[in-house]
């Protein structure tokens, strides 16, 4: 509570007008003058402005805050760490022993592949064919086989398909025929005028092991 400048009578706050004398009080009257005075009072002993002593105290109070809100956080931060380090040395050492096992598997197929090219197209009766040159007719596809995996697998196809009782077993690249699609090479069987001809010897292409096979139009 304050006084009022004229009487000396106590105000309180946000009075306009003195209820001894009735003079109006000055307007710079509110909450924090009040507050000052009251401060004053209570700190005689203090020679400085009130204001700073408030600002003080709240000072300490965000230090003080600062300093647990840090702690707690180092204290929360260690118990993760500990457990990424232990799940780390299993994922290493599992997969060690895969690569080993599997170095010798494929050398017994390399020598297999290069002992097979050694007949030539057209060099014995066990030999594929090749298309006829500037012909144009059906025949019965056994497989297509992309250029990427080599020639050799074709002809493998191919003897195969010889050996299994078909006749006129070739190889062909796609790459040089319109009806067909680039890039690859095509084991054959039979050269026939129509494509009732060749859809007839389709059910002697699969007997033979070829279950995919199917009459198919070749035009140069």
């Amino acid at each position: 509570m304050a006084d009022c400048p004229t009487c000396g009578a106590p105000v309180e706050p946000g009075q306009e007008y003195c209820l001894e004398c009735g003079a109006r009080l000055p307007a710079g009257r509110n909450i924090v003058s009040t507050v000052g005075r009251a401060w004053r009072r209570r700190l005689r002993w203090y020679p400085g402005d009130w204001l700073l002593v408030v600002l003080a105290l709240l000072v300490v109070a965000a230090l003080a805050t600062a300093a647990a809100v840090y702690a707690g956080g180092d204290t929360e931060q260690a118990a993760p760490g500990q457990t990424l380090v232990a799940t780390a040395p299993p994922d290493v050492t599992a997969t060690n022993p895969e690569p080993q096992s599997t170095e010798t598997a494929p050398v017994a197929s390399v020598p297999t592949e290069v002992t097979t090219t050694a007949p030539v197209d057209g060099g014995g009766p066990d030999s594929p064919v090749e298309w006829p040159a500037d012909q144009d007719g059906f025949t019965v596809v056994l497989a297509s086989l992309p250029v990427s995996g080599g020639r050799d697998l074709a002809m493998q196809n191919a003897r195969s398909a010889i050996r299994g009782g078909l006749k006129e077993v070739g190889v062909l690249d796609s790459e040089s025929f319109a009806s067909l699609h680039p890039g690859y090479y095509v084991v054959f069987a039979g050269v026939y005028p129509n494509l009732e001809e060749a859809q007839g010897a389709v059910p002697d292409a699969r007997g033979a092991g070829f279950a995919n096979a199917y009459a198919r139009e070749i035009t140069s």
